[in-house]
């Protein structure tokens, strides 16, 4: 009886946890779904010309487009909320294209969208006290490298983070690029294409295989978790 009345919060608190796992794994399948590569080159594009490829890409007619989203990095940045007298620093994404490619979001940035803007949930709380409040609200605006920009939506899984579209005029920062492999269609003939399209890629990496490994560390964690605490429960009623 003892041993029961010991093991019962452990094991229900490890079936909470574990749960809580599933859960985070189910969502984390709802939100990617696309199936992504992740290419890199040496040679940066200027945001005009990595327009330039996808306006081009959009207009082939023989071939099946390639649905690709081309980005960049640029550190240590100063985003302004002018209302409440609130900055700080933080990493902007530049990037062309469809921005869910890159980071799953109810409310991604699209190609055009330059006076829009993503902030990260640890960006959104600093700057508005919530991140609640600013996900998917389109009034309130933030001042960022000399431009208006009015807040579209708030990413979870990143920090200290800003994501904007890429406009005409801006420097050599494009190196990366998020391509969507079409279903029927293996990630090898996918890269093969871009590289004829784009630019020879450098360095790959598969978008899946990196969300695979998260969703099996979020998924075995919890069950981790209450194996070890269902163990010491049964170590500790057997010692009474």
């Amino acid at each position: 009886m003892k041993i029961m009345k010991s093991l019962l919060p452990v094991l229900f608190i490890g079936l909470m946890v574990f749960f809580y796992g599933f859960t985070l794994m189910q969502n984390h399948d709802s939100e990617n779904r696309r199936a992504v590569q992740l290419l890199y080159t040496e040679q940066p594009l200027t945001v005009r010309e990595g327009l330039v490829l996808l306006e081009r890409e959009k207009e082939r007619e023989s071939e099946q487009p390639l649905t690709v989203a081309l980005w960049g990095k640029i550190p240590q940045q100063t985003i302004r909320f002018a209302e409440f007298a609130r900055e700080m620093e933080v990493d902007v994404v530049v990037i062309c294209g469809d921005s869910s490619l890159l980071f799953p979001s109810r409310y991604p940035l699209q190609m055009g969208e330059e006076n829009k803007v993503l902030l990260s949930s640890d960006v959104a709380f600093r700057l508005f006290g919530s991140s609640r409040i600013v996900d998917g609200a389109n009034f309130y605006r933030v001042h960022l490298g000399g431009r208006e920009y009015t807040i579209r939506g708030v990413l979870a899984e990143l920090e200290n983070t800003v994501v904007i579209q890429g406009y005409r005029g801006m420097d050599r920062i494009l190196n990366g690029a998020a391509v969507e492999v079409p279903k029927g269609q293996s990630p090898r003939s996918t890269i093969r294409e871009f590289e004829l399209r784009f630019w020879p890629a450098e360095r790959v990496f598969d978008g899946m295989m990196i969300s695979m490994w998260g969703r099996l560390f979020t998924w075995l964690l919890p069950v981790i978790v209450g194996i070890t605490l269902l163990i010491g429960a049964i170590k500790h009623g057997k010692s009474l």
